[in-house]
């Protein structure tokens, strides 16, 4: 246990046991792939003289998170490419009564070198309109993601 400002005390023990592994590379000299995946194991391990909620996950972390993206050059001057990521179960409580589902999510793009030094490039995020939750929270209530979404970029080389 540790003192802080204020007077209040951090009491308890927390622990995440976990891995990420990621790869990256050319499948082809055209074809990119990037992936990676992670897993954590939360636990409360100590919640305090009061508390009663040890062996649970604790909030806002999940288990299997899941990202792969991949990109084609159809011509030297136009690329497109896309993906999907995962995010498993969250809760919002270190009781673990209150908890927002796991989602799949897909974006894309297309790239287009419209002269030697301006290219123009169109980002489609949330494909498929998912409706997921970014964050949840104690009080019953959860951040929603963003719905589908178009950007368009110009960029100019100096």
């Amino acid at each position: 246990a540790s003192v802080a400002s204020g007077g209040e005390q951090t009491i308890g023990e927390e622990r995440v046991d976990g891995f990420e592994i990621g790869l990256s590379g050319a499948i082809t000299a055209r074809w990119h792939l990037t992936g990676s995946y992670g897993f954590l194991d939360s636990e409360i391990v100590d919640d305090g003289p009061l508390g009663r909620n040890e062996g649970n996950a604790f909030p806002n972390t999940p288990r299997s998170s899941l990202s792969v993206w991949t990109t084609y050059e159809l011509t030297p001057r136009a690329t497109i490419g896309g993906g999907g990521s995962f995010v498993d179960v969250r809760f919002g409580n270190a009781e673990n009564t209150v908890s927002v589902p796991g989602y799949w999510r897909y974006d894309a793009m297309a790239a287009f070198k419209v002269a030697a030094k301006i290219n123009l490039q169109v980002n489609v995020q949330n494909l498929t309109d998912e409706v997921y939750f970014v964050r949840p929270y104690r009080a019953h209530y959860a951040s929603i993601g963003p719905a589908r979404s178009v950007v368009v970029s110009v960029t100019m080389d100096f």
